[in-house]
């Protein structure tokens, strides 16, 4: 059988703003890249949002209430752009760049709308090829269907004559008259002549309130496009954990002592035990194609619409007046439970939210409102065009971030004047090992250390590995033991398995970036899950070292127990309260750091740690987890080849995020009253309240000047672009010099 991997919607949908739900339920069930719909009604100007596609629309310029129209909506992740058509008509035409550029031209003619075949020649002329033009042309004619040629349908059978253009349509009725039952002809699919071969036409099994019904158009893929590479994952409904516990332990015991292997084989064999335990006790199944959820489907209207489709199946045979009552029935009736089924989902939803609801339970559902849930695929444009294939956009977006990791990422006059010179002297400690806090933090890990870390490890997802945390979980006494040992040895050793300083990026959208340009993705980077957990007992140490000590500054508020954004923010507000009451201007400038973990200096990091650690088990272990590290990206569950990651951090790892707080703590000793300033992570506020507003401007300015110096000794570049000034007055508006931040 054919595979199919692209699909386009075709329906004169008789007002989009009515039959949205309906719309939802279609993309739930077909997930097509491409809609097409007739009579979308929109208003001049407008073209409605639907989750996690572009949209395009021809609106009727017609005063009044909306009427006619079409509109095309294209997945988001898909380039496209629309294609300037000169006609009288309502038609618009979009061309996508997928695996090959396609145009789509979409037309409403509606029936008191003349046109000949010249007017559709001439937009068929102006179409980019190849092309597929779909149309509500309310014409009659046998060939596609129809019982008789009307006035119209000669028109489009003058079109036909042409070599080019091909007749998608089968003779299945598009339209059902719901004043007399009667099934027509009248929505057309056409395509240039050298597509025809490899594109599957059907009318959809269903009618909804429209009185059209739906056409999903397919395309067939040509041998070897398709990806079959899917996910596999865990089957964790009904897990036999006893069984798998006992499957572990067993052959755990059987391994040779932990000091017999080197790192690396001992974590192999490990990681084997369990993933082979787990498909003999657990199993896996092959993840199926994602379709966007519709939160307020049930039980009952999968009933309404399942007995819609088959009153339409009994109507088309026997179309009696009897069945054609009854289909408008249940087409009602489904209408109606849709509706009140989403609204009674959003009452719920609402009726829910109180004082202590978690804000990220109502922002998620925020998200899913908006469509702002992550697409899988990832289409990316270039000077040569558009890649599609998942392999090939990783690879281009893998390079890209070698790029942010590499040494291009720092001005070439710190990499001569800095880096380089200071690289090559070795890095020595004066601190005192045997202080009591140097031997707490460089101890040997004890079993409790490792069961508070998992206490806190609770998310689903798989390492590279394939290993999730509830793998761990569940080991046996035996199994945990044996891993306990293995953080020991490492611990003792100073040397990470290979395995787990190689992380899989997933590339993730910046907000309000161009979808298709690899600069507009963001790395997150997935460690294997036994690497993270004895992350989380170094870090939990590491933590509780610079606390007690009183390390990092009091101005840091990201990432620290008891402090948020929102000290931050209340510092600030309590000093604009104070610029105004005693009649001041308050100037603020607010820094970001540009790619402030890819562009962390390894070097200087175990620098400033060689003056508060001495060179023990703890020094040692930053020292190997910051060198030889190595990435993969992951598009649609295909991987980039291996790139080597020279500079920064890896995102994902709770150790980074300690020691980028490390890495930037000094920061703040830039700082020289009048000026205050506070800091959550990489953003950096500096704030000065005075009378004079020159006064204020001067100090911002000398500021930045000692904070760019500090910039380039460290390797860190601000943003100039990111990077806003205000000015806080009550004060009649003057013009203001902005301090200069480069």
């Amino acid at each position: 059988m054919a595979n199919i991997n692209t699909a386009i919607i075709q329906w004169n949908i008789n007002g989009f703003q009515k039959k949205k739900e309906e719309l939802e339920l279609i993309i739930h069930e077909h997930n097509p890249q491409v809609i097409c719909l007739q009579e979308s009604n929109f208003k001049e100007n407008y073209t409605a949002p639907l989750k996690n596609y572009k949209g395009y629309s021809k609106n009727r310029p017609e005063a009044g209430r909306a009427s006619g129209g079409a509109a095309i909506y294209v997945k988001a992740y898909i380039p496209s752009q629309t294609i300037n058509i000169h006609s009288e008509l309502e038609v618009l035409a979009v061309q996508i760049e997928s695996k090959q550029k396609l145009t789509i031209c979409n037309i409403y003619l509606p029936n008191h709308k003349k046109f000949s075949t010249m007017d559709i020649e001439h937009i068929i002329q102006q179409l980019p090829t190849p092309f597929i033009l779909l149309s509500d042309f309310n014409a009659h004619s046998p060939i596609w269907g129809s019982i008789k040629t009307d006035p119209r349908g000669k028109e489009i059978e003058k079109l036909l004559e042409k070599d080019n253009i091909a007749l998608l349509n089968d003779t299945t009725p598009t339209h059902i008259n719901i004043a007399n039952g009667n099934f027509s002809s009248i929505d057309l699919s056409l395509c240039s002549s050298s597509l025809a071969h490899r594109i599957e036409w059907k009318v959809l099994p269903v009618i909804f309130s429209s009185d059209h019904i739906p056409i999903k158009i397919s395309f067939i893929s040509r041998t070897g496009e398709t990806n079959n590479n899917k996910s596999q994952r865990w089957n964790l409904k009904n897990p036999n954990w006893t069984l798998f516990s006992e499957m572990v332990d067993y052959e755990v015991s059987k391994l040779p002592t932990i000091n017999q292997l080197n790192i690396n084989d001992i974590v192999e064999i490990f990681t084997s035990i369990i993933t082979l335990s787990a498909e003999k006790t657990i199993g896996s199944h092959i993840n199926q194609t994602f379709k966007p959820k519709v939160h307020w489907w049930n039980d009952t209207i999968k009933e309404a619409i399942k007995n819609k489709k088959e009153a339409l199946n009994t109507f088309k045979k026997n179309k009696t007046q009897e069945h054609f009552i009854q289909l408008k029935k249940l087409r009602a009736k489904s209408k109606f439970l849709i509706k009140n089924s989403k609204k009674e989902s959003w009452k719920m939803f609402t009726s829910t939210i109180n004082n202590n609801t978690h804000s990220s339970l109502i922002w998620n559902k925020i998200r899913s409102l908006k469509g702002l849930n992550r697409d899988q695929e990832i289409h990316i444009t270039d000077a040569f065009g558009t890649i599609s294939e998942p392999e090939v956009v990783a690879q281009k977006i893998g390079t890209y971030f070698q790029e942010n990791f590499s040494d291009k990422i720092y001005k070439q006059q710190f990499i001569d004047d800095i880096k380089t010179t200071s690289e090559n002297i070795p890095i020595k400690s004066d601190i005192n090992p045997f202080s009591p806090d140097q031997i707490n933090l460089n101890v040997p890990f004890s079993i409790k250390e490792m069961e508070v870390a998992l206490l806190k490890c609770k998310s689903k997802s798989p390492g590279p590995d394939g290993i999730p945390y509830r793998f761990i979980h569940n080991l046996g006494n035996i199994a945990k033991n044996y891993l306990l040992q293995i953080y020991n040895m490492i611990w003792r050793t100073g040397t990470l398995p290979n395995k787990w300083k190689t992380g899989i990026i997933i590339p993730i959208i910046k907000p309000g970036k161009n979808k298709h340009s690899v600069e507009s993705y963001r790395p997150i980077t997935l460690l294997n899950t036994m690497t993270k957990i004895m992350e989380k007992i170094i870090n939990n140490r590491l933590i509780w070292f610079l606390e007690k000590n009183k390390i990092l500054n009091k101005e840091q508020s990201g990432f620290r127990k008891s402090r948020s954004a929102i000290d931050n923010l209340h510092i600030i507000k309590s000093e604009i309260d104070l610029a105004f009451e005693n009649k001041q201007t308050l100037g603020m400038v607010s820094l970001d750091i540009s790619k402030a973990y890819d562009s962390v200096w390894r070097h200087r990091v175990l620098m400033l740690l060689s003056k508060i650690l001495a060179h023990g088990n703890m020094y040692n272990y930053i020292k190997d987890f910051l060198i030889e590290r190595h990435f993969q990206v992951k598009v649609s569950n295909s991987l980039s080849n291996s790139f080597p990651q020279q500079n920064g951090i890896p995102q994902g790892s709770s150790l980074a995020v300690t020691i980028f707080l490390l890495a930037i703590n000094d920061i703040v000793e830039t700082i020289r009253t009048p000026i205050t300033a506070n800091l959550f992570a990489d953003d950096f506020n500096i704030l000065i309240r005075s009378q004079n507003t020159n006064t204020v401007q001067h100090y911002l300015q000398k500021t930045i000047n000692s904070l760019i110096k500090w910039s380039n000794n460290t390797g860190f570049n601000f943003s100039s672009e990111k990077s806003q000034f205000i000015l806080f007055s009550k004060k009649k508006k003057k013009q203001r010099n902005t301090p200069d931040k480069n």
